[in-house]
């Protein structure tokens, strides 16, 4: 599988597996990893050692902290990267009108109310899911139409979590 990844919206690279391990860039890297906790890895590479801290996961964003450096990285596959340069992915937001559950979980807070008016990648959510707290953002600015969960309410995957 091949990813890409925008770095703080600045950098970007390409990552594939192989069998062997994994191209950065063209390149053929190696490294090592040892998980310490959860969310929580040692990374090898080189002679460097990294801490890797997942702060949080998005469909498309993942939050790290490497060596107390924080860092966001837009994450997109094959398939995204195909509709980026179709132009279909701007299509499919202005017909969004409901954001589901990414993954079965608890629902921690709600920091919208409907009727109100949200701004693209703002909060309308937080989920917990495998004890890691998920902060789900509006990928549309919106009216909030209806929220159909409740805070402490458990949820499936794709279930209706607000509708535009």
């Amino acid at each position: 599988m091949k990813i890409k990844a925008l770095l703080n919206s600045e950098e970007t690279f390409d990552v594939e597996s192989t069998k062997s391990g994994y191209l950065l860039n063209g390149k053929e890297t190696t490294f090592q990893s040892k998980k310490i906790k959860e969310n929580i890895f040692e990374i090898r590479r080189e002679s460097k050692l990294y801490q890797l801290v997942i702060v949080s996961r998005e469909p498309d964003y993942v939050t790290l902290n490497i060596n107390g450096h924080q860092i966001t990285v837009s994450v997109k596959d094959d398939l995204a990267q195909m509709l980026d340069k179709l132009g279909i992915e701007d299509d499919a937001k202005t017909e969004l009108k409901e954001i589901l559950a990414p993954m079965p979980g608890l629902i921690l807070d709600i920091p919208i109310t409907e009727g109100q008016e949200i701004a693209e990648k703002q909060t309308v959510l937080i989920l917990e899911a495998m004890k890691m707290e998920n902060i789900i953002k509006s990928p549309i600015a919106s009216i909030v139409k209806k929220i159909h969960v409740t805070k402490g309410q458990n949820v499936e995957k794709n279930q209706v979590l607000i509708s535009f």
